[in-house]
């Protein structure tokens, strides 16, 4: 089976599963008829999600997921003679959400700022990037000279120091496929 999107997938999005199981002619044991009935049964562990289309025994089934995390959806598949069952992980991510604090905000030049991240998007996918940016702040008042200034990441956290007196604005971009 396939399902798009394929391997992560966001809280709150539809993610649809496709069974791509040609049906096979056979003997159905309990009429001695020919039949190309194919019987779909899906599983999702754990359950967090709610159906938007199909059901559980559709051979399309969109579901939303309900928390983030890592999921095993199984798909088995019965013809009335065997049955053939397959298991895909997927792997759904909440929204992302950037937040930080600083140690200080004022000083004189040259200073340094530490901004440590208080984001609590979870890396379950693997796909989470954080991405420290400082501007000009642009007031009247205090517009800095120049962007005098080193910009150092330390793991998730940011170091800062500033040479040119003015306004800045530094700013934590928190991304993951949602």
């Amino acid at each position: 089976f396939t399902s798009n999107p394929s391997a992560i997938g966001c809280v709150n999005t539809n993610v649809t599963f496709t069974s791509t199981t040609p049906a096979a002619g056979y003997v159905d044991p309990g009429t001695n008829q020919c039949s190309n009935n194919l019987v779909h049964t899906w599983a999702i562990s754990p359950p967090n999600y709610t159906i938007v289309s199909g059901n559980l025994h559709s051979a399309i089934l969109t579901v939303k997921f309900t928390s983030p995390g890592n999921y095993n959806v199984t798909l088995e598949e019965s013809n009335g003679c065997s049955s053939d069952p397959v298991t895909h992980p997927i792997c759904i991510n909440p929204q992302p959400v950037s937040s930080f604090t600083v140690d200080k905000s004022t000083d004189c030049v040259p200073f340094t700022v530490y901004a440590t991240n208080t984001s609590p998007t979870p890396n379950d996918c693997g796909d989470r990037v954080f991405t420290w940016t400082v501007t000009k702040n642009g007031s009247p008042q205090c517009t800095p000279s120049s962007q005098n200034y080193r910009l150092t990441t330390i793991g998730n956290n940011a170091s800062i120091l500033f040479q040119d007196p003015g306004e800045y604005v530094i700013t934590l971009n928190t991304k993951n496929s949602c």
